[in-house]
């Protein structure tokens, strides 16, 4: 196969501009075409950790059982929300294919290796020079509230020392020390000190100078209406900026990558996971917080603080977005009192792209010569991105892929 002389990628988030700095470093002329701004989506509003030991992936018996809690009404980490022809179920049946037994176990050690693999790639990134984006190895404090909750999380927590993810317990007595000025009653915790943290705008504005210096082309407010083709060959994108030829596609649109896929004759199995986030000052803390029997996290992004939640598969209206944000707010008022949730610098929500078995979909799109896709990332993209940029590479130029689950 020729090498690409020019790629053009479908998303600015920090899965396609990770792609865009990657190929560029190959000598392949790149351009992005983002509808909205860079990083405007799920990339602003996460809680930015880089987190190897958040591998064990949703696709588990527990989660399955999650799952039909949430559609039977239950208050559960994943919550269903209800699509036209009945989408949960589809859901659903994917992810009970997924939950088979080993094929989890196969998937963890390489949501881990991507993870420590991403690390290094932004540890690289920060020792090229300014600007900042606060990278650091923070680690991370999941706290738990009931015995039952501490003792599933001891379990996963030795599942994966076995796979090298080092982790700790905390005696509540411990707690005033390890997180200051955290409120509630807790029976212990647990802390992995190898995951690192991240302010994610300040991240995005590395990735798109960098983008830019490398000579990627970053075209924002450019919403591509269809791609054309050619037998089994994509050739060109068209929007309100004209018609672009193109050598090779990279669709990395987030959740939307979904509809691309359809109209290319594909099924990647990416769905909209639905995130909530509320920033506020203050900061930082000394550790960012997993409060696991609440289902949020609680980082501090640069100078302020943002506590993140939510696991909604399917399409959310603004009805229930409202009511997701002030249980958040909620939440985090009980855990964290002294900082000023009533005034928030902002209040965000937004969709994720997510797979079924928490492996993004990297790779070539089936039955189609030159176009790749890299989505379905979840929760993890800042984990996962610089990762899944080199296959891409890799694949784009010829050389050996990572082979894909």
């Amino acid at each position: 196969m020729p090498l690409a002389r020019s790629a053009t990628v479908l998303g600015a988030g920090v899965v396609g501009m990770s792609v865009a700095i990657e190929l560029a470093r190959a000598d392949v002329a790149v351009t992005v075409l983002e509808r909205g701004s860079v990083g405007g989506g799920a990339s602003h509003g996460n809680a930015g950790l880089l987190v190897p030991s958040h591998c064990l992936p949703l696709a588990r018996p527990a989660a399955l059982l999650d799952g039909v809690a949430a559609i039977l009404g239950s208050d559960a980490p994943l919550r269903l929300r209800p699509w036209q022809g009945g989408g949960e179920l589809s859901w659903l049946a994917r992810l009970a294919a997924a939950c088979r037994p080993g094929a989890w176990r196969r998937i963890a050690p390489r949501l881990r290796e991507l993870a420590t693999e991403s690390i290094g790639w932004y540890s690289q990134l920060a020792a090229e020079g300014p600007p900042d984006f606060d990278l650091q190895r923070s680690g991370w404090l999941s706290v738990f509230a009931t015995r039952g909750a501490f003792r599933r999380g001891l379990a996963d927590a030795l599942r994966k020392e076995r796979l090298g993810v080092r982790w700790q317990t905390l005696r509540p007595e411990d707690l005033p020390s390890a997180a200051p000025g955290l409120r509630g009653s807790f029976v212990g915790a647990i802390l992995h000190p190898d995951d690192w943290a991240l302010s994610p705008d300040r991240l995005m504005n590395r990735l798109q100078l960098t983008a830019q210096r490398l000579g990627v082309h970053v075209r924002t407010a450019a919403e591509v209406a269809e791609i054309e083709y050619r037998g089994r060959r994509a050739t060109a994108v068209c929007g309100p900026f004209g018609v672009l030829p193109l050598d090779q596609l990279v669709l990395s649109a987030g959740w939307e990558t979904e509809r691309w896929l359809r109209r290319l004759g594909n099924r990647g199995g990416i769905w909209p996971g639905r995130g909530y986030s509320i920033t506020v000052p203050g900061g930082p803390l000394k550790v960012p917080l997993n409060v696991v029997d609440r289902h949020l996290v609680i980082s501090s992004p640069g100078d302020r603080v943002r506590a993140t939640s939510g696991l909604d598969v399917g399409l959310a209206s603004l009805d229930s977005d409202r009511e997701q944000i002030e249980k958040l707010r909620s939440a985090a008022k009980s855990l964290l009192p002294h900082l000023t949730w009533d005034s928030p610098l902002e209040e965000w929500a937004g969709s994720r792209p997510m797979t079924a078995n928490g492996l993004p979909a990297v790779g070539r799109v089936k039955g189609w010569e030159n176009v790749l896709v890299a989505s379905g990332h979840g929760m993890l993209g800042m984990s996962l991105a610089p990762a899944s940029a080199r296959i891409v590479r890799r694949l784009i130029t010829g050389g050996q892929a990572m082979p894909r689950s």
